[in-house]
């Protein structure tokens, strides 16, 4: 940079001295009259001199004014394009920013609902599958209890168990009327007078055996589903002779 001012500096003083000389022949020619004769008066030269000092002064001080007011409004002009470029990029980065959020954004969503559609018709499949197997267990096991309950003996020992189960219901039934109508006519004189009657010290006629005969009384309107295995078979028919034999030896008038 000073090498360049420099040369600036020697080039502009060249110019000055050589447009010097130029300037006084040009007053030395104005100040011949029209007849060729010189005129001899210094006051008019001095005033030209000076006039045209002023002009020329005048005009570089224009042309600086205006260089000046040219590099201004250059400035002005490179900072506001520099400015909106800044602006233009950053708004352009957050639109880009944000753009892309909002596919990562959408895409996750998207991922979620078709994520939650599968899970739904997997678990839709397996209720399915589930109800299935359960239909066809049960459909076997009835094919299994139908071709069970079609055996000859096991209706005939239903029919008997059944037979067996009403006549010891009616007998109890009878034996429970009669116990409490004679129960009640023999205590009605003494219990009249009394303000305490205790309840747990009488007998109604209650026996073990009464609740497995209620018992039994209401499931003989309900279809007793037999156990399928033999052992079970043995026990059931020996617990039915033992139940039988008890009950034969039961007296139901006391």
């Amino acid at each position: 940079m000073g090498v360049c001012s420099w040369f600036k500096r020697r080039n502009s003083n060249k110019r000055k001295k050589e447009t010097m000389p130029l300037k006084f022949e040009h007053i030395q020619q104005n100040d011949t009259d029209s007849n060729g004769a010189k005129v001899t008066d210094p006051s008019i030269n001095i005033s030209k001199f000076l006039t045209s000092n002023r002009d020329f002064a005048a005009t570089r001080i224009q042309t600086a004014f205006r260089a000046y007011k040219a590099r201004k409004t250059l400035r002005y002009l490179q900072v506001t394009s520099r400015f909106q470029a800044l602006i233009k990029s950053d708004a352009l980065t957050m639109q880009t920013s944000t753009a892309l959020e909002r596919l990562h954004f959408w895409s996750k969503i998207q991922a979620e609902v078709s994520g939650r559609r599968l899970c739904k018709v997997a678990e839709g499949r397996m209720k399915q599958m589930k109800l299935q197997n359960q239909m066809k267990v049960a459909s076997k096991l009835q094919e299994l209890e139908m071709k069970w309950w079609s055996g000859p003996v096991i209706k005939e020992e239903n029919g008997l168990k059944t037979k067996q189960i009403e006549k010891a219901t009616n007998k109890h039934e009878r034996a429970l009327a009669y116990a409490f109508s004679h129960q009640w006519r023999a205590n009605s004189s003494r219990c009249f007078g009394q303000a305490y009657c205790d309840l747990s010290k009488q007998s109604w006629g209650w026996n073990w055996t009464e609740p497995w005969i209620v018992v039994y009384r209401l499931e003989g309107h309900v279809v007793i589903r037999p156990v399928v295995s033999p052992r079970a078979r043995i026990r059931d028919k020996r617990r039915v002779g033992v139940l039988n034999n008890k009950l034969k030896r039961v007296d139901f008038r006391k």
